[in-house]
């Protein structure tokens, strides 16, 4: 389970716990951030059985119902809650968007904990049926919780979406209309407006449409797209062909790189991603070394985009990082923008191996924000590790905050990786010799899962050969092994040998 969509869902819907909950709202929260879904699922529960008003655990209840897979259930949890005021909005807008799912998807498959399952094939006219009332229905909900709030916008994107899908255009340009006059710098709506007036043939409100988005943000690439379809529509060829590069060029512009599109870097952009116009297979990597010797700020912009992607590999991902970190203040920025937005956690490790050798500003705050990313079970990418060797005082915090010293997991989802981020989190603690540290850490040593790397952190803060004792009761424990190994002293030296 995705720990933010559960903060998300919380601050959106629910404003405050509720006063009559058995199970506060907070604790429950708690829980899900830690993956305890099934016991979160029965707390929430039976506040409901407790008190059947209690909304913000209705809400939490039918969605943890819904990620189960148990769609139907988590639409009768919402229904049930309906009371014909204000508060009916969010249940109105959930019951929609599974409504509004089912009616894309179909009756043959399901999703369940993430993952789409596919059921048994149902007859195509069935399964169109199905779809068809799914989507009225989901019509239905959505229009009911705009006319609870009609300055939202989430209802009118959901309405406008619905009926581009059904190709009811003369309807979706209604609510896109609407969208653009209540948020007239979103520069989305104007697109979405501009294209269903293009299946209508309003030729004039889509152009008209299209250049106002690129007004608002000239590298947005779904206005592109919509002027490569309005040229072609009018059979100019060549702009569409203009319009469809210009599309293709800034869609694969990640969100913190800016440039303008050009003949030349085109040009580039071909070569990276498909070897040039004559498909070579080498053309890729003779780019990428030209940009290499290239000291510009847009061969910096190209490189980070080439790792962004991760489009090479190995010592030619890691030549590009090295290049960077040396060339500049742009290029530091650059980096520190790869490592945040890029899902690649290879070319994550890479880019803090080289920035933590000049520890730029911010550098605190880069891996404050990418702690939970370092959650794997088999590696890692020491983002505690260069936490504790930054010797910040202030990542104590988040820390001790990811350490949780108390908490144990029932393991219900098999999370060995988060208890891992949280013992380098108890050895990362030991560069701060501090006396709320050392509590923290003591608290730590009467949960099994975290409390070998508590003593031995508590170790080489304070060398008291009792907290040996606790970690010895390992029998093989590569990583506390290491960790003793820097620690000189003849019993920490002794006792790494046994763990190793």
């Amino acid at each position: 389970m995705n720990k933010a969509f559960f903060w998300i869902f919380f601050l959106l819907f629910c404003f405050g716990s509720s006063a009559y909950a058995q199970h506060p709202i907070d604790n429950i929260v708690e829980l899900l951030n830690h993956r305890e879904l099934t016991t979160a699922k029965k707390l929430l529960s039976e506040n409901l059985v407790h008190n059947a008003e209690d909304m913000d655990s209705r809400l939490l209840l039918g969605s943890l119902t819904d990620y189960f897979g148990d769609s139907e259930d988590a639409i009768k949890i919402w229904s049930e809650g309906l009371r014909n005021t204000e508060d009916d909005y969010p249940f109105y807008l959930n019951i929609g968007e599974i409504r509004f799912r089912q009616g894309i998807k179909g009756m043959n498959v399901k999703f369940r904990k993430g993952k789409v399952e596919l059921l048994n094939q149902a007859d195509s006219a069935k399964d169109a049926d199905y779809k068809f009332s799914m989507l009225k229905l989901a019509s239905e909900a959505f229009e009911k919780a705009h006319i609870l709030h009609p300055y939202e916008d989430e209802p009118l994107i959901h309405l406008g979406k619905l009926h581009d899908h059904l190709k009811n255009y003369d309807k979706s340009m209604v609510f896109w209309a609407k969208l653009t006059e209540m948020y007239p710098s979103h520069e989305e709506y104007w697109v979405r407006l501009g294209n269903a007036a293009l299946n209508l043939h309003h030729y004039d409100k889509a152009i008209f449409s299209f250049n106002h988005a690129l007004e608002l943000n000239p590298n947005y690439s779904p206005a592109y797209d919509g002027l490569s379809d309005y040229w072609l529509a009018l059979g100019n060829i060549e702009q569409a062909e203009l319009a469809t590069q210009q599309g293709a060029f800034y869609n694969w512009l990640p969100s913190f790189c800016e440039m303008e599109y050009s003949k030349e870097n085109y040009r580039i952009y071909e070569l990276i991603n498909f070897g040039g116009e004559k498909m070579d297979s080498k053309g890729k990597e003779k780019a990428v070394r030209s940009l290499l010797q290239d000291k510009s700020p847009t061969s910096t912009k190209f490189l980070a985009t080439v790792c962004y992607y991760h489009e090479v590999h190995g010592e030619l991902e890691k030549a590009i990082v090295r290049e960077l970190v040396k060339r500049d203040k742009f290029s530091l920025y650059m980096l520190i923008a790869l490592a945040r937005h890029t899902e690649y956690l290879c070319t994550i490790d890479h880019v803090l191996k080289e920035l933590m050798q000049v520890r730029p500003a911010g550098m605190l705050d880069l891996l404050v924000e990418l702690l939970e990313k370092d959650q794997l079970e088999e590696e890692t990418i020491r983002i505690a590790e260069y936490m504790g060797e930054l010797g910040n005082e202030q990542a104590v915090l988040p820390l001790i905050d990811l350490l949780n010293p108390t908490f144990q997991s029932s393991l219900e989802n098999g999370h060995l990786g988060e208890i891992k981020a949280r013992q380098r989190a108890a050895l990362a603690l030991a560069n701060f010799p501090n006396a709320y540290v050392i509590k923290t850490l003591e608290s730590g040593l009467g949960n099994p899962e975290i409390s070998a790397y508590c003593a031995a952190s508590l170790y080489k803060i304070t060398l008291d050969e009792k907290y040996l004792k606790v970690v010895a009761l390992k029998r093989k424990e590569p990583t506390i092994a290491f960790f003793l190994k820097k620690i000189e002293t003849k019993e920490a030296q002794k006792l790494a040998k046994k763990l190793d």
